[in-house]
């Protein structure tokens, strides 16, 4: 199981501060999120089908671009995390 936490605008919008979810890759996450959330997810964190860019994804503080979702496994135990844009002044 690996354990993806969401922050900010994304937990307000998913009303979820984290969630338990198998997945063998960032790719298989993506997917399975977007089946638990659905419209929540993808008309908050997508664009045209695509993870818009202003959206962090972290594993072990390394950023992960939806590039790479494929080839980043994840082993059970560590946290994906996904920042929101932050904006402010």
């Amino acid at each position: 199981m690996t354990t993806v936490r969401f922050y900010s605008l994304l937990r307000d919008r998913l009303g979820e501060g984290e969630i338990e979810i198998e997945a063998g890759d960032v790719a298989e996450a993506v997917a399975r999120l977007k089946e638990i959330f659905g419209s929540r997810w993808s008309d908050t964190v997508e664009e045209g089908g695509r993870i818009k860019e202003s959206y962090i994804f972290l594993i072990g503080g390394r950023r992960i671009s939806p590039a790479d979702f494929r080839k980043t496994p994840l082993n059970g135990g560590e946290a994906l995390h996904i920042f929101s844009p932050i904006a402010g002044g």
